[in-house]
């Protein structure tokens, strides 16, 4: 049952940071703030993420050109992947984020 008090994108994404930070494959440490930032806005099956690029960089405290290089390196790694596209047609098309799904289906047992 969803906790009211807790907003409901923190607890869609629960599952989705759970993987990215315990149990997604070993990945070049720079990677890893992009990764979890990215999380947070996926649903609880890793899918649908969609921030703009000035929020990944925000939550990753990086510049906007270091978090594009770190998206193309996780799809190079096949951590994550071009998501549905359609999730964002209501947005100005101008304006369209890309939408990531993570490679949640990949997992490291233990961490």
């Amino acid at each position: 049952m969803p906790n009211p008090h807790i907003p409901r994108e923190v607890q869609v994404s629960a599952e989705a940071m759970k993987w990215a930070v315990e149990q997604a494959p070993p990945m070049p440490a720079q990677l890893v703030a992009t990764l979890t930032a990215l999380a947070y806005h996926a649903d609880r099956y890793g899918q649908g993420a969609f921030p703009s690029l000035p929020r990944l960089a925000a939550m990753a405290c990086k510049a906007e050109r270091s978090v594009r290089r770190d998206l193309r390196e996780l799809e190079d790694l096949k951590l994550i992947r071009r998501g549905d596209q359609n999730r964002t047609l209501r947005l100005p098309a101008d304006r369209r984020p890309v939408v990531y799904d993570l490679a949640i289906e990949i997992k490291v047992p233990g961490g």
